[in-house]
């Protein structure tokens, strides 16, 4: 019937065991539409591929006549078997890390360029972006290139600086400026409008 002749060609993966094709019989009980088979071979034996707990395919080997079942032989074939299962799940993970690295320089260069437009656009914008720890000291973190543009000094010196605004800021704006990152840190949100001094 189909479901005996389905179950026993399945026998390798569902029970985990080598399947002896050696009579006519067997032939009709395993490979039922495997007539082309059957003119060119004898005897037939079908192993798992096993990979710890997983049977990733079925290795077969073909014999010109008819050989009746032999534990060596079945212990060889074994043996392939379990050769050519490392050998395949080998090549599937070069496959994998082929992949995974052509996605990371894929992101690379879209990350690359994303940067790229940024900083053009941070380059071309008439104000300075800056950020500072919001934690004391209150360090400045990143300020933009244009900052030499227009207030005639480098992001390098400022970032190096501990006190970057401190003796940059015009008298009159001090107390402003105190007042405003006061209400940032209570509100989380200021707009603050301060005037700073070219060196």
């Amino acid at each position: 019937s189909l479901g005996r002749a389905s179950m026993r060609q399945c026998t390798p993966f569902q029970e985990r065991r080598a399947v002896w094709i050696s009579s006519d019989e067997d032939w009709a009980l395993d490979f039922p539409a495997g007539e082309t088979l059957r003119g060119h071979a004898g005897g037939a034996l079908c192993v798992p591929l096993l990979l710890g707990d997983r049977v990733t395919g079925v290795l077969g080997f073909i014999f010109p006549t008819p050989r009746p079942p032999a534990e060596a032989d079945e212990r060889v074939a074994e043996s392939f078997a379990a050769q050519a299962a490392l050998a395949l799940e080998r090549t599937r993970l070069r496959a994998q890390e082929r992949a995974a690295l052509a996605d990371a320089r894929r992101l690379a260069g879209e990350l690359a360029s994303s940067r790229a437009r940024l900083e053009h656009l941070v380059r071309s914008s008439p104000a300075v972006i800056y950020c500072l720890d919001a934690r004391p000291p209150f360090r400045l973190t990143f300020i933009s290139e244009n900052v030499r543009r227009i207030h005639g000094v480098t992001a390098a010196e400022l970032l190096a600086d501990p006190q970057p605004f401190g003796g940059r800021l015009h008298p009159d704006d001090v107390e402003t400026v105190a007042a405003d990152f006061r209400r940032l840190l209570r509100d989380g949100h200021t707009v603050s409008e301060y005037r700073l001094r070219r060196p």
